[in-house]
């Protein structure tokens, strides 16, 4: 039997059930544990990739992990997100998101968006942490080739042109917002954009917008007993490199019996 031409990708990925896909390899600690319990308030079933069971979704040939493991670990979940999320409708969510309700009414935006994701129309800006797609994104696309010319960059330097210089880095964000951001500047009329205030509240009125201050910010809101205003958001967005190593040392008890803002809002949502 042939192939109906007008069977689109899109009409595949449309048959699929939604989930949420999310990145974790190694150590967790025991807020990543709790965070991850809260997926269950979000509506979706949630699958939890790594290196056992990434190729089961994608292939070999396409993510070899033992090249992929070269990464450092946000670097690998910016390439597992866009590789995901260009083949399978559905969700890839940072594992350090908290959910306090459901987010099924977000899926009525792949109506007319290729994408929906969290920012700041006005820059315009989206952040890598949150992705939901219908499986065949333009933006997706061109973001995965820059991707795979950056690994291709890394790993053959001698042939990678500007990023021939030996001393070229990968850093946990290499493979995400900085190849992401030109796309969405590209294609803004493709994706619906989220205000990022609402899910990353410890920004909300921030002046100063570089990384100390955003860091310190979100120090302030979370790892202190003082009770913070979070509105009515369905989920916040953490930031697990800035969570403060004390914090990831707790275990599950010493969160239950914590009086810290983040700890409470844990023991509300995760038990």
């Amino acid at each position: 039997m042939g192939v109906n031409s007008e069977f689109s990708v899109y009409t595949i990925t449309t048959m699929q059930k939604v989930k949420i896909y999310t990145f974790w390899e190694g150590f967790m600690p025991s807020y990543i544990k709790l965070s991850l319990n809260t997926f269950k308030n979000s509506g979706y079933e949630f699958v939890m990739l790594n290196h056992s069971n990434l190729n089961d979704y994608i292939s070999d040939k396409e993510l070899p992990i033992e090249k992929l493991a070269n990464f450092p670990p946000g670097a690998q979940g910016d390439i597992i997100a866009v590789h995901m999320m260009n083949r399978y409708k559905g969700y890839f969510i940072d594992a350090d998101t908290i959910f306090l309700g459901k987010i099924n009414h977000l899926e009525e935006l792949l109506d007319s968006n290729e994408l929906v994701m969290i920012g700041d129309e006005k820059i315009p800006f989206c952040h890598a942490a949150f992705i939901l797609s219908r499986g065949d994104s333009v933006i997706l696309q061109e973001w995965e080739t820059k991707v795979k010319e950056l690994w291709t960059a890394v790993e053959f330097p001698d042939n990678s042109g500007n990023q021939g210089n030996s001393s070229f880095e990968i850093k946990s964000n290499s493979f995400g917002n900085p190849l992401l951001h030109p796309l969405i500047e590209k294609w803004l009329s493709r994706v619906k954009i989220l205000d990022k205030d609402w899910f990353l509240p410890e920004n909300r009125g921030l002046k100063d917008v570089t990384s100390g201050k955003r860091n310190q910010a979100y120090n302030e809101f979370y790892f202190t007993e003082e009770i913070k205003d979070i509105h009515s958001a369905p989920f916040l967005i953490l930031h697990n490199s800035w969570t403060p190593q004390w914090f990831k040392d707790y275990t599950i008890e010493d969160i239950k019996s914590d009086n810290l803002f983040i700890s409470r809002i844990l023991k509300q949502t995760a038990f």
